[in-house]
């Protein structure tokens, strides 16, 4: 590859992170900094240039984890359609593996401490109860300490209903967390959706380097455009309800993290 384009890449601060041969050999350059890959193909005196980027599709924002798989769901072919009609290249990437383990949510982990802090709670209540029994069973015996016992049960009935209030959030949090744990266990795999979106080729001659430089900055802002006019404004509003986080690392980690190519249970099952 071309000492003088490599230079440019790196200068703008891309690395690069992998080779595609097949016939032609096409470089793969990473900038975390812009979330953009660059693919740049090798002709000689001349390479083709095109830019990439990609988002995970997590459905709504709001509603919990069980309402963002089934907006992702339920809306998936309405949002194919969708994109083929406003994009002029656009690829929606399903991984998934169909071996999964409990270990495999983040949720899990705080499952487990999170009903340690509900028993905690609920045993605080139990305390709280049997102080306002008390206090109240005082009120009525000793009437001339009446309003020092009442002030006393007040605070008790306060502390007491907010950790009720606590106790409903973390009774709402672990059924979110069981019901998707449940709902991994119950179709056992796991996926990912991945939009990408891309330039057009950018043919640039490799023996200009200030017209090198050019064409990959129009192409960086061409990529830039199309996050801010038409990703943003297409998807992220509207009927759809499909809201998007665009990938802070390359495509091929999500892979690696999610897809077959490691999947935990068939690590596990090596021992």
């Amino acid at each position: 590859m071309n000492s003088q384009l490599i230079a440019i890449l790196e200068q703008l601060g891309f690395v690069r992170i992998g080779q595609l041969t097949y016939g032609l050999v096409a470089e793969i350059w990473w900038s975390a900094q812009r979330r953009q890959e660059l693919v740049v193909t090798d002709l000689g005196p001349s390479c083709w240039l095109k830019g990439l980027k990609r988002y995970l599709i997590v459905g709504k924002e709001s509603g919990g984890l069980i309402a963002q798989l089934e907006t992702r769901q339920r809306h998936l072919r309405e949002l194919a359609s969708y994109l083929e009609s406003h994009f002029a290249e656009a690829r929606l990437s399903l991984l998934f593996f169909d071996t999964i383990t409990t270990e495999l949510s983040p949720v899990y982990a705080s499952l487990l401490q999170d009903k340690g802090e509900l028993d905690r709670v609920r045993q605080s209540m139990s305390v709280m109860r049997n102080q306002v029994k008390e206090v109240r069973a005082a009120t009525q015996i000793a009437q001339e300490s009446r309003s020092l016992l009442a002030a006393e049960e007040s605070q008790l009935v306060t502390q007491l209903t907010e950790l009720n209030q606590r106790q409903a959030q973390l009774s709402s949090q672990l059924n979110e967390a069981e019901a998707l744990q449940e709902h991994f266990l119950r179709n056992a795999r796991a996926t990912v959706l991945v939009f990408t979106v891309a330039t057009p080729l950018y043919p640039i001659a490799t023996d200009d380097t200030a017209k090198m430089m050019r064409e990959i900055q129009n192409c960086i802002h061409h990529l830039d455009s199309k996050h801010t006019q038409e990703v943003k404004q297409k998807l992220t509003t509207g009927h759809l309800q499909i809201h998007l986080r665009e990938l802070d690392y390359p495509l091929l980690a999500y892979a690696i993290e999610y897809s077959f190519l490691f999947s935990p249970k068939e690590i596990a099952n090596f021992g």
